[in-house]
């Protein structure tokens, strides 16, 4: 069996019911736009590239799920807040911070169209609870 080669960076392409909702929405949640071409506007999270299109197709916005690991899923949530009560998205709905039993932290959101974020970290063991 080979060693497949290296692999750098994902990218995704991410559906737009409303494109200028979407860029709004993007823009709070990542910050300004790194690149626009072709009809497409792309963001940086982390090394991930989210590219928004001006496409939508409802069976398949409601089926896309980005799991996302984050140092602090306490300090997305607030960032979700913020954007919800300060930044006109006074709609946005958001589940958590919840731990969850494989061992994460997570809050969860969705995007204008609706496709599901998940903001995830690890839950931090006490020395008690790794000694068991």
């Amino acid at each position: 069996m080979t060693t497949p080669p290296t692999a750098r960076r994902v990218a995704f392409w991410l559906p737009c019911k409303d494109t200028t909702v979407s860029e709004r929405f993007y823009t709070a949640l990542c910050g300004p736009p790194l690149e626009r071409a072709g009809g497409f506007i792309m963001y940086r999270l982390a090394e991930t590239a989210l590219w928004l299109q001006d496409h939508y197709v409802k069976d398949w916005a409601e089926n896309i799920v980005l799991y996302i690991n984050v140092d602090d899923a306490d300090a997305w949530h607030r960032h979700l807040v913020s954007m919800r009560d300060e930044k006109g998205f006074e709609g946005l709905r958001i589940d958590g911070p919840a731990d969850q039993p494989w061992g994460d932290r997570m809050v969860t959101t969705w995007d204008p169209a609706g496709v599901l974020l998940h903001f995830a970290s690890p839950i931090e063991r006490s020395s008690e609870s790794r000694a068991s």
